[in-house]
């Protein structure tokens, strides 16, 4: 049975190498396995012999990156022909069988960033919630995640989202326009429209919003005016 997220994460912590399924117990590490790593840590029953032939049972993949919520299945193309994958944990974060990774929870097997992996110039395919035909299983931690299937904007949720935008920046006085001040105008607005946990304070260049960090303040800045654009104002 497909696994949530948060199982995930845990099943990779407590699978630090990969154990082969002849019984013998023996291991060896997960470098050049991120398909098998994916396979086991989201308990799949499709299995495919690369991460580029699991992508292409996977249906339509976004290419865009920013888009992809906790619990989506990245994939990647070259890497020999046999492409890559990974799970996004929120935030930017990926978790992976590489030997790339930042954060290490097993032997080539832990985390890194999105904007890290992509530094190695590896061919993005895009995002999907599907791993062949299959998906995790609901997340338990869905607070702060908007997934673009759960938005139900109504015209006054729409007005108050385009106000927001040309209030903070378009209009703004330089004074209030700091990342702290966006960063709590952008809390109000998500308070207000999806019941989510306000952000009460932040960092210049760096502050959590539900769902996340948000790493740079041009990044709010594409982010709130990709959703301008897609409730059509």
């Amino acid at each position: 049975m497909a696994r949530t997220i948060e199982a995930v994460e845990a099943w990779a912590r407590q699978n630090p190498l990969y154990t082969y399924k002849d019984g013998t117990g023996r291991t060896k590490s997960w470098a050049g396995l991120c398909e098998a790593f994916v396979n086991n840590a989201g308990g799949f029953n499709q299995s495919f012999g690369s991460a580029m032939l699991a992508g292409d049972a996977s249906g339509w993949l976004n290419p865009n990156w920013r888009e992809a919520g906790r619990g989506s299945i990245h994939y990647w193309a070259g890497v020999g022909g046999d492409g890559h994958v990974a799970f996004d944990l929120g935030g930017g974060r990926l978790l992976m069988a590489s030997s790339s990774v930042t954060e290490r929870w097993g032997t080539a097997m832990g985390t890194i960033s999105f904007t890290d992996y992509a530094r190695l110039g590896i061919p993005y395919r895009g995002h999907t919630k599907r791993h062949g035909t299959e998906q995790l299983a609901p997340s338990s931690q869905t607070a702060g995640t908007i997934e673009e299937d759960d938005m139900s904007f109504t015209d006054e949720d729409r007005k108050k989202l385009n106000a927001v935008y040309d209030a903070v920046f378009l209009e703004t006085p330089t004074s209030r326009g700091t990342p702290a001040g966006i960063l709590n105008t952008l809390g109000r607005v998500y308070d207000g429209l999806f019941k989510k946990t306000t952000v009460t304070s932040a960092t210049t260049g760096q502050g959590d919003l539900p769902g996340g960090t948000l790493t740079s303040l041009s990044a709010i800045t594409q982010d709130l005016a990709a959703v301008k654009k897609k409730l059509g104002a």
